[in-house]
């Protein structure tokens, strides 16, 4: 709500702090991570207060990371980064309807990390899914029936 307010004034300030704030992601996804494989794996107790502030913490710093990352990739229009990051928002369709299959198939390696730690599985099972099913799709558009599989992707 704050950023739109003077939406003008969070993208100079993520286009001026843009290494301050990928960073600060770096970090708070670091600091997440260890607090729920310390809480999780090791069974230690970590106060609520502590989590929570650490989840709302990575989440404040994830929203600032990927419209700075949005911002980022709209200089770099033209590009394969540029085309290799549109992927996903071109093949959302096919990618919905093949991440199950994906999951599916993960399902005994997904379990093995689930074992260890719950958000570690949740991180691995998103990229998974996302990666294998982008690469999947993009490899079924190649062939002409393929594109029977993977619907139209404009």
């Amino acid at each position: 709500m704050l950023a739109g307010q003077d939406l003008d004034g969070f993208r100079r300030f993520l286009i001026k702090h843009s290494r301050k704030v990928g960073l600060a992601f770096g970090l708070g996804l670091v600091t997440f991570l260890t607090m729920s494989y310390i809480s999780q794996v090791l069974g230690l107790r970590i106060p609520g207060f502590w989590l929570s502030l650490t989840w709302i913490g990575y989440s404040l710093l994830t929203t600032a990371f990927l419209a700075q990352q949005i911002l980022a990739r709209q200089g770099l229009k033209g590009t394969r980064l540029a085309q290799l990051l549109d992927l996903p928002g071109r093949y959302s369709y096919p990618i919905y309807l093949m991440h199950p299959l994906i999951l599916s198939l993960s399902a005994p390696l997904l379990s093995l990390i689930r074992a260890t730690s719950a958000s570690l599985s949740f991180v691995f099972s998103v990229l998974l899914s996302l990666g294998a099913s982008t690469l999947l799709t993009h490899i079924l558009r190649q062939f002409p029936a393929g594109r029977f599989f993977t619907g139209r992707v404009e």
